[in-house]
């Protein structure tokens, strides 16, 4: 897994420091305005058990937009890693017309390499740690799927 996360790292951009938590953006080929809510309470969307979703919306200026949650009980450091995910899965999803199931497995290497790269060894280390009661490597658990 270390070589494969080596290779992955050097194709990965780091995403922006967001000013608000919550907001719209662009991102790569996604064929949406992305809504983000990185700091969501729990409710129906997210929660302990699904930390982060995204779901296609109505967008408030008509048609639709991709919309991201995570739970604000997710570890502040982990929250870009965790929408990285997020981000990647939809736009293989929805830019490339891949599965639910097939975006999901091809963004936890991406997420991987991304936690590598920008959180310290320390922080990586115990990103490890949190995301394995998530059963990370199963395309039907992660994150509630």
């Amino acid at each position: 897994m270390e070589d494969n996360l080596d290779s992955l790292m050097e194709e990965i951009e780091e995403l922006p420091t967001f000013e608000n938590p919550r907001g719209f953006m662009r991102y790569g080929r996604i064929p949406y305005k992305i809504f983000r809510s990185l700091e969501n309470p729990a409710g129906s969307m997210v929660n302990e058990e699904t930390p982060v979703r995204y779901r296609i919306t109505p967008d408030t200026g008509g048609g639709q937009s991709l919309s991201v949650w995570v739970w604000e009980g997710v570890p502040a450091d982990f929250r870009n890693t965790l929408f990285y995910h997020e981000l990647k899965e939809a736009e293989f999803r929805f830019a490339d017309g891949l599965s639910r199931d097939e975006s999901h497995k091809m963004a936890v290497p991406l997420h991987m390499a991304y936690a590598k790269k920008f959180l310290p060894e320390d922080k990586f280390q115990q990103f490890l740690e949190w995301q394995s009661q998530y059963d990370a490597y199963s395309a039907e658990s992660f994150f509630g799927r």
